[in-house]
């Protein structure tokens, strides 16, 4: 079965420029940046749900910075699952989940704030149910 990723409506219309998130049947929440695709994040129901009130397993074309500091994406300290963030210098934004630290989906500031755009919309709120 072929994945549909969706992108926020609040991207711009070029087709790669956009975080883009589709279900996993029978599995993870999965999430890439449009200019790299085959950089895919996962993340499980529970995480995608911890991370949507607050607010992508190829090595990503930039470099990811070892002194990232990572914020954990929930309120919710009893999370045992939960999506982290990072913001570079580079105008670069870095995310993981702490159960997958090493696999790192990097996207750009603007693509990110568009991303947040359609979170706070709740246009990826269907995402948690599955």
């Amino acid at each position: 079965m072929q994945a549909t990723w969706q992108k926020s409506s609040y991207s711009t219309h070029a087709q790669d420029d956009c975080i883009e998130v589709t279900p996993h049947p029978g599995g993870p929440i999965l999430y890439r940046e449009g200019d790299h695709p085959a950089t895919v994040g996962r993340a499980t129901a529970p995480s995608w749900a911890a991370f949507l009130p607050e607010g992508m397993a190829m090595p990503p074309t930039p470099p990811i910075p070892a002194d990232l500091n990572w914020q954990k994406a929930t309120d919710d300290e009893s999370a045992p699952e939960y999506i982290e963030v990072a913001f570079g210098d580079d105008d670069h934004v870095y995310l993981r989940t702490n159960i997958e630290p090493d696999n790192v989906v990097v996207t750009t500031r603007t693509k990110w704030d568009a991303f947040v755009l359609g979170v706070k919309a709740g246009e990826f709120d269907h995402f948690v149910g599955l």
